[in-house]
């Protein structure tokens, strides 16, 4: 896994994060499960989890797929006008 050395956690991220975990939980996944999904050490996913880590759009999908959930079900609880306004100060 590679890292940068510029990334900053956003609320985003964590949200993110969050929803990742709600989701594996309610999907009766196991962290290991996941990891091997979206080919990642379990500690990638503790750290996705943690909003850490960001996710590849193809993780997401992959993840969406396995969750049985919408690509949206990740962004639900983010209010985009407040990030963007956030952004852009």
């Amino acid at each position: 896994m590679s890292t940068n050395d510029d990334f900053q956690i956003s609320a985003v991220d964590i949200s993110v994060g969050k929803r990742v975990r709600d989701l594996r939980i309610l999907s009766g996944l196991s962290r290991k499960e996941v990891a091997e999904l979206i080919s990642q050490e379990v500690a990638a996913v503790d750290a996705t989890e943690a909003g850490f880590r960001r996710l590849r759009a193809s993780e997401i999908i992959t993840l969406a797929q396995a969750f049985r959930v919408s690509l949206c079900a990740f962004f639900d609880e983010l209010d985009v006008n407040r990030s963007e306004r956030r952004s852009g100060e």
